[in-house]
């Protein structure tokens, strides 16, 4: 049986055809990637570019929690020391600790 739909599918007498999604994949390609965030400049400024390539990348919000936290380095990312695994993935608790801890800095 398989060996005649296999023989059928060669000779082209059957054809296998996609149609084309009028949904754009989100996950196609990034279009643009944020830079490394060290602590040492504003983070206001950085949140707010951050945010601009996000959005240009449609990215959830749980992505962009795995993307920024990638980003951190130094002092930056001495924050995620203190977070725990589940506020790791939001959002929301990483950009909240990082504005905190980085405005008692100055």
């Amino acid at each position: 049986m398989i060996r005649e739909e296999l023989r059928e599918f060669s000779a082209g007498e059957r054809s296998l055809t996609a149609a084309a999604s009028n949904v754009p994949d989100r996950h196609s390609g990034v279009v643009a990637n944020p830079y490394p965030y060290n602590g040492e400049t504003s983070w206001d400024i950085y949140h707010m570019q951050f945010e601009n390539i996000a959005r240009e990348n449609n990215w959830s919000n749980e992505e962009k929690a795995c993307v920024l936290t990638s980003m951190l380095g130094d002092s930056a990312a001495a924050i995620l020391e203190n977070l725990c695994s589940s506020d790791l993935r939001d959002y929301d608790k990483i950009t909240s600790a990082l504005k905190l801890r980085l405005e008692t800095r100055t």
